[in-house]
Formats: C-alpha cells, sequence, structure tokens
C-alpha cells in the first residue's frame, strides 16, 4: 500500500466542494428551498472527537511501536488494520471537507440572512474539523511507516534477515 499523497487529498476536496457549491445553486436557481439541508452542529463535533480519538491513537501507538516501557508490541495484523484506518480516516476527511467548503460557499453568500448565518458558522465548523480529521489520518499513517529498506539483504543471513 502506498502512502497517501496531499494532492489526491486536496484534489478530493476541491472536487466535491465545487459538486456541492453547483448542486446547491442548481437547487437554489429551481426554487426548491427545501432541497438545502439545515446543517446541524453536531456534525462537524462528531469530526472533532474523531480526530481527537485518531491522534490519540497516533500517540499511544508512536509509543508502543518505538518499545517504550511497559507497552505492548503490536500485532503484525493489527497494525495492518491500522494503516487501513489511516488511509480511511484521511481520505473521508477530505471528502466532507470538499462537501463542507462547498456548502460554505453557497451559505456566505447570502450571509446577511439569519438562517445562513447560523449554517455559515456550522459549515466553517465542519471544514475545520474535517481538515483535522484527514490530519489526525495522516499522523496516523505517519507512525505506522514502516522504516525504508534501502539496506540490500545479506545472502548469508537466515531467511529474510537484513543487515542493519
Amino acid at each position: 500500500m502506498t502512502p497517501t499523497r496531499l494532492r489526491t487529498l486536496v484534489g478530493a476536496a476541491v472536487v466535491l466542494g465545487a459538486l456541492t457549491w453547483g448542486l446547491l445553486h442548481v437547487l437554489d436557481s429551481s426554487g426548491d428551498a427545501s432541497g438545502i439541508p439545515a446543517v446541524p452542529w453536531t456534525g462537524p463535533l462528531g469530526l472533532l472527537l474523531l480526530a481527537v480519538g485518531i491522534a490519540a491513537l497516533a500517540l499511544s501507538l508512536r509509543s508502543r511501536l518505538r518499545g517504550d516501557v511497559g507497552t505492548k508490541p503490536i500485532p503484525a495484523l493489527a497494525a495492518a488494520r491500522m494503516v487501513v484506518l489511516a488511509k480511511a480516516t484521511s481520505h473521508t476527511g477530505a471528502v466532507l471537507c470538499g462537501l463542507y467548503l462547498g456548502l460554505a460557499a453557497f451559505v456566505l453568500v447570502d450571509i446577511g440572512l439569519s438562517s445562513s448565518a447560523a449554517r455559515s458558522l456550522t459549515a466553517l465548523g465542519g471544514v475545520i474539523a474535517s481538515v483535522l480529521l484527514t490530519v489526525a489520518g495522516l499522523v496516523l499513517e505517519r507512525v505506522l511507516r514502516l522504516p525504508d529498506d534501502d539496506v540490500p539483504l545479506d545472502p548469508t543471513a537466515p531467511a529474510g534477515g537484513a543487515v542493519r
């Protein structure tokens, strides 16, 4: 599995932001105001709590991988599952960031309305929380990255043994 590229995440956020803004613009111009969703404040709060949990997991795994005193080593299968979680977290954060960016861009045009002010604050909170979720996923992925295997294998060592 290759490391997550930042440009992939930024690209996903920008494309989904533009699509969300365009869809909301079409819904608004068609006169169907009921099609524009209300954004609950619990969404960004949940994303923020998830980001904090993923960051705490990354810190915990970092100390276990370093072999600090009093920590147990991580089984290989558990580490592989954490890598999948890290990639899923960073990609989900980027997608949600794009959705919240599109909503924020749409709502900020009508900031004078009282309902738009509440929606814009929630949308901006969602952008911040989803960026934090993306960063937490990238940090977890970085913690779990294996060292580079630039050193050639020693042919006299047992199978799979490398000289370090």
